[in-house]
């Protein structure tokens, strides 16, 4: 597991990685999609539509440029704010 991240919101949390674009809907940008997923290790990562479907030597060249770290309060938030409805907020 990765080491923890302290996040200025929620504190010390588990760290997911996303691109850029999935973030920016924290500084008013539009939804641009969240395709997530677990690694082989059982970390949270999202790519925004676009990131998904760049090549694979592409986003490999851009990644540097484009990732973000994130705690997994903001990951499941960011998500949100794109659609994704999380097993516990159908309790809410």
């Amino acid at each position: 597991m990765r080491p923890a991240i302290t996040c200025e919101i929620h504190g010390k949390q588990r760290r997911a990685y996303v691109c850029e674009h999935v973030v920016s809907v924290f500084s008013g940008a539009q939804p641009s999609g969240f395709v997530w997923r677990r690694d082989d290790e059982g970390e949270y990562e999202a790519l925004c539509s676009a990131c998904t479907h760049m090549a694979p030597a592409e986003w490999e060249a851009n990644m540097p440029r484009l990732a973000r770290e994130v705690c997994l309060e903001c990951f499941a938030e960011a998500g949100r704010r794109n659609g994704i409805l999380w097993p516990n907020d159908a309790n809410t």
